[in-house]
């Protein structure tokens, strides 16, 4: 199912008299390294929990790969905000897999 879709069947099921806000954000990642070349998921689930989006694509995710400690960032981070994760590796790194992220 592609983004668009879940958009528009969130927008279709909403009573039109209602109002409905939907916050969505993106965020580049770099499989968890922060800027000190730190890589910390706990850290980045604290800056796209202070971003208050209901959907969060995340883009360079890091699933079992060395250079990110071997953690499951997608799933990690679903958990540290309890939101829902589909992930989609774009690269298959042969340790683990790299690509993007839909939080919601």
């Amino acid at each position: 199912m592609t983004f668009l879709s879940i958009l528009t069947a969130l927008l279709i099921t909403a009573p039109a008299e209602t109002p409905q806000t939907i916050r969505i954000a993106t965020y580049n990642i770099h499989h968890a390294a922060g800027t000190d070349g730190v890589v910390d998921v706990h850290r980045i689930a604290q800056l796209i929990e202070a971003m208050e989006a209901d959907i969060v694509c995340l883009q360079e995710v890091d699933q079992h790969v060395k250079r990110s400690k071997n953690l499951d960032i997608p799933n990690m981070l679903a958990d540290k905000l309890d939101m829902h994760v589909v992930y989609g590796p774009n690269l298959d790194l042969g340790e683990g897999k790299y690509g993007n992220a839909i939080l919601s």
